[in-house]
């Protein structure tokens, strides 16, 4: 496999180590005939095990000198099993790809860290495309997502993950299998995208995280301290829901005391039609 030196610009650390990439590609569980999309190929640490497969796979990549290595080191694989897409994987349309290919996707990927979060929201969008992804990313990132309430790592991440998927398993990786070694353990994690809340569609959800987004932004003040801005942004009054008995106890409450249940029923104090 061909190197080329990092670029800490976009935060690559190249995945040296083949046992945890083969074990990687493993835990996502491919099939014959599946459709998978890897984020940030980079070297082709994961693509080497990808392409094994009897599958069609579909890689981001905006690394000029990752495309050029890719396609020369499995041009025999291209266009038929993969295709090199020189794209901002932020700027992919996986529904289209679902589409076109009449089936749901597999992702994965040892994603840039300063990227994770964009990256997990990306997904949830497009949840309804995805039946599972397998990505690493910072361990601390991976104790976000399966935090509980009125712990300290419980936050957006957290409520997303309640809303869109499940952590269904996730193994630890130490720096000295990248190069150069983040300085940062790694974790990588499957997620499991399942319509958990069956009476909600993927822009009730967002408006939802909206409300989530505008109470955490002050997370250590009770909510009814910090509700009127989201509310007056939204075309609501405080007046409308003050007298509820309900949002009363809620409204004691700090963001990070509340389960993804309290939020679903906050909001639809707020919003009494929206899921109607």
């Amino acid at each position: 496999m061909k190197n080329f030196a990092p670029k800490k610009s976009i935060g690559q650390h190249f995945l040296h180590d083949k046992n945890i990439s083969k074990k990687i590609v493993d835990l996502l569980q491919i099939q014959d005939g599946d459709i998978a999309v890897e984020i940030g190929p980079g070297t082709g640490a994961l693509t080497q095990f990808l392409i094994e497969k009897e599958i069609k796979a579909f890689a981001y990549e905006i690394d000029r000198r990752s495309i050029d290595h890719l396609k020369e080191e499995y041009k025999r694989f291209i266009p038929q099993k993969l295709q090199i897409i020189e794209s901002d994987f932020l700027q992919s349309d996986l529904h289209k790809i679902k589409s076109i290919n009449n089936q749901s996707i597999k992702v994965l990927g040892n994603i840039p860290y300063y990227i994770t979060s964009p990256i997990l929201f990306h997904l949830c969008n497009y949840s309804n495309a995805i039946e599972s992804a397998v990505l690493m990313m910072q361990k601390e990132i991976y104790q976000r997502l399966v935090a509980k309430p009125r712990s300290k790592e419980y936050g957006i991440l957290s409520l997303l993950a309640n809303l869109f998927f499940v952590v269904e398993d996730k193994f630890d990786v130490p720096p000295s299998c990248f190069f150069p070694p983040p300085k940062v353990i790694s974790t990588v994690v499957k997620l499991n995208f399942t319509n958990i809340l069956l009476n909600m569609d993927i822009q009730e959800k967002f408006k939802l995280l909206g409300l989530i987004k505008a109470l955490f932004n002050q997370r250590r003040k009770i909510i009814n301290n910090t509700i009127k801005t989201y509310l007056n942004q939204n075309n609501h009054d405080l007046a409308e829901i003050a007298n509820n008995n309900t949002y009363l106890v809620y409204s004691k409450m700090r963001p990070e005391e509340l389960s993804i249940k309290d939020y679903l029923i906050l909001y639809d104090i707020i919003n009494p039609k929206a899921k109607k």
